[in-house]
C-alpha cells in the first residue's frame, strides 16, 4: 500500500472509531460543504486539514505547479531549497512578474538573489505562505 493511501486508510479509521471529528465548514473558504482530509506530509496521517473539494483541488493545483517547475539550490547546511522563478510565480499567481518583483522588493515576499545571473528565485515554501497570508487563489 502507498504512503497516500495508507494515510487515507488511517483517517477513514479514525474517523469511525470517533478519534477524529469531521468539521462542518471548510478550514480555508469556511463553507458548509461535504470536506476531504488534506495532508500537508503522509507521513503523520492523523494531521490533515479539512476542506471543501473546490479548496482542496486548489491546494493540490498550485503545490503540483510549484513542483513542476522547480530549479534547487543547496544551503550551507546541505538541504536543497526548492526554488521557482519569478515568472513562475506570477504565472501561479495570476499577476505580472513585475507584481512579484514590487512584493520581493517591498519585502511582501521573501526572494533568493540568484549570482552570477543576479535574478530572483522564490521558495515553496515562502510562496505558500505568501498564498496563505494572503489568501490568494491561483
Amino acid at each position: 500500500m502507498t504512503r497516500t493511501l495508507a494515510a487515507h486508510d488511517r483517517v477513514a479509521k479514525a474517523v469511525a472509531k470517533g478519534k477524529l471529528t469531521v468539521p462542518e465548514r471548510c478550514e480555508k473558504c469556511n463553507k458548509k460543504r461535504f470536506l476531504e482530509a488534506h495532508h500537508e506530509d503522509y507521513t503523520k496521517p492523523l494531521e490533515v486539514q479539512w476542506l471543501c473539494q473546490s479548496c482542496h483541488r486548489k491546494t493540490h493545483t498550485v503545490r503540483k505547479a510549484v513542483r513542476d517547475t522547480m530549479s534547487t539550490r543547496r544551503t550551507g547546511r546541505g538541504r536543497r531549497m526548492k526554488l521557482l522563478s519569478t515568472n513562475r510565480v506570477a504565472e501561479i499567481l495570476e499577476v505580472s512578474p513585475r507584481t512579484v518583483a514590487k512584493w520581493i522588493r517591498d519585502g511582501e515576499l521573501k526572494g533568493v538573489k540568484m549570482y552570477p545571473s543576479k535574478n530572483w528565485r522564490v521558495e515553496e515554501a515562502e510562496l505558500e505562505r505568501f498564498i496563505a497570508s494572503r489568501r490568494v487563489s491561483p
